[in-house]
């Protein structure tokens, strides 16, 4: 039985207009996104935004000419993905948030991108929204914000009648921790395609009945630059991050307790009430000699801070995770590699000095540190921006989609 579809005759979609940036339901909106909203707010945001024409919303009822699913995203990774409309909900409250940079990454590739904020927007409205759309896009945070009547399983069975693919896509690992209790439950795991970081569980998700696809993290392409020194961020030895992270990995505060008292005032560590955003932290890295980070042991998968230390001109010292070299990444070329805990049995106290001895080379080596970081940097920018990521999405998706219209 075909679900109802709620008809909110009070909706509009809208566009930011040029210069302006709106923040409605808790989310950011840049020039040129757009957004649902009712129709008695368009008064209020005269100055903001502006309806979009009619001919730019055409509804897959009102035109028989409208393009079909396998037409609007049968492109190869070279190819222009301009007449595609996606509807993306995520958390995009923070401009520096991973679904803001995925969106503009989707915008730079061509798509029309409409942003719905999770947390704000019940799932009827949610359907209305991306009923129009090409592609449903989600990565959570919080959860489907249910209805009187309807919940996150019914809005993915609705838009699989409206014959609209969903994929969720998300950089957090799952397996093996508490929060994956819920991995092939909860509807972020039921769309037609979950792109994720988590390279190393395949055979889980499978039987998890999760059609999962591998995407390693990467950087905002914007922000994929070598930026000027800034004395003000001058140091020896630097870790980004907070001090506390997974229980299940206590490594990461026993990393950073060592690199205190090993280097004492070389060492500063940048933690979240810093809050070191944007070309900020371009300048952080290229200006710090040496940028220590770890990433949660998890074989196929690894923090994004590797892309992004990397594409902003950092030097860094990280694991040599395996799976890094199946994505290109070449440890001792692109990046100083240590073995991860994990190689050595658990006891941190062998891989600390490794990253010492790693350390103190590169101090005494300023040209070998310079010729990695310029080579991680170039790598990075040209294989692992979310443009990279979000063409290779479209292009799978374009490719499954083709074959099952086709049978």
């Amino acid at each position: 039985m075909k679900p109802e579809n709620p008809q909110l005759s009070d909706s509009l979609v809208v566009r930011v207009k040029k210069e302006a940036r709106l923040c409605e339901n808790g989310a950011t909106y840049l020039p040129g996104d757009t957004l649902t909203i009712r129709k008695d707010r368009l008064s209020d945001l005269a100055d903001l935004v502006e309806p979009v024409d009619k001919e730019e919303r055409v509804t897959r009822e009102e035109s028989s000419q409208r393009v079909t699913q396998q037409e609007s995203l049968n492109h190869s990774p070279g190819e222009n993905f301009s007449n595609i409309c996606i509807a993306y909900v995520g958390n995009f409250g923070p401009y520096f948030s991973t679904e803001n940079h995925v969106a503009m990454s989707l915008k730079a590739l061509g798509c029309r991108v409409i942003k719905i904020q999770e947390n704000e927007t019940p799932v009827d409205d949610i359907f209305e929204s991306a009923r129009t759309c090409d592609l449903f896009l989600y990565t959570r945070t919080w959860g489907f914000r249910s209805s009187n009547t309807h919940d996150g399983h019914w809005l993915l069975h609705a838009l699989k009648e409206e014959n609209i693919p969903t994929v969720s896509f998300h950089l957090d690992l799952y397996i093996n921790l508490p929060r994956g209790e819920d991995v092939g439950k909860s509807p972020f795991w039921k769309t037609d395609f979950v792109f994720s970081a988590d390279g190393g569980n395949q055979k889980k998700f499978k039987a998890l009945g999760v059609n999962h696809i591998w995407s390693s993290p990467a950087v905002l392409h914007e922000e994929c630059y070598r930026a000027e020194r800034s004395g003000e961020f001058e140091n020896e030895i630097i870790f980004v991050g907070s001090l506390g992270y997974h229980s299940e990995w206590s490594f990461r505060r026993q990393l950073i307790k060592f690199l205190e008292k090993t280097y004492g005032s070389k060492f500063r560590l940048y933690g979240p009430k810093e809050s070191i955003r944007g070309c900020h932290l371009n300048q952080l890295y290229a200006s710090a000699k040496i940028v220590v980070g770890d990433s949660f042991y998890s074989p196929y998968y690894w923090s994004d801070r590797l892309p992004e230390t990397l594409g902003r001109g950092g030097f860094l010292v990280f694991p040599a995770i395996p799976g890094l070299e199946q994505c290109g990444y070449i440890p001792n070329k692109h990046f100083a590699a240590y073995d991860p805990v994990k190689t050595w049995g658990g006891d941190p106290a062998i891989t600390l000095r490794q990253i010492e001895n790693i350390i103190n080379y590169y101090l005494e080596n300023p040209e070998a540190r310079e010729t990695m970081r310029l080579a991680g940097h170039k790598y990075v920018r040209r294989y692992h921006t979310y443009k990279n990521r979000m063409q290779r999405m479209l292009a799978i998706v374009s490719k499954s989609v083709g074959r099952r219209e086709e049978r």
